[in-house]
């Protein structure tokens, strides 16, 4: 029987620390995983809404996927999520494909992941 206390071999050890940077790389990447056919993003909301046109006139949140990008329209309902004028939201949401959608609406369904960031925003902010 080998003795407890003997050091294992580099060779022994390397793939164990190797095996393990893999499970933690893959427990991170799991950690936005939100099912099948669901696509995870991080998007920014404006502080105020706009009117837009979908098949009726309605009012949608303004959003940009990166600060850079320019805002616009966004129609869909966000399920879990509850706009507050005058707040600047960043929120990861996940998008599932609907088979079949209605003639009328959305061919994704949007739920709220995690509110990232929501920050009050002086009146007449860009």
């Amino acid at each position: 029987m080998p003795n407890a206390s003997m050091t294992l071999p580099r060779l022994t050890r390397v793939p164990r620390r190797i095996s393990t940077l893999v499970a933690l790389a893959a427990a991170q990447g799991c950690v936005f995983a939100t099912g099948p056919r669901e696509r995870t993003l991080t998007i920014e909301v404006a502080e105020n809404v706009v009117s837009c046109m979908t098949w009726i006139e309605t009012t949608c949140l303004r959003i940009r996927e990166h600060d850079r990008d320019p805002w616009r329209a966004f129609a869909d309902p966000i399920e879990g999520f509850h706009y507050t004028p005058g707040y600047r939201y960043v929120l990861r949401i996940s998008g599932r494909e609907i088979p079949n959608p209605p003639a009328d609406g959305s061919s994704v369904a949007y739920r709220l992941v995690a509110v990232l960031a929501k920050a009050a925003m002086p009146a007449g902010s860009p």
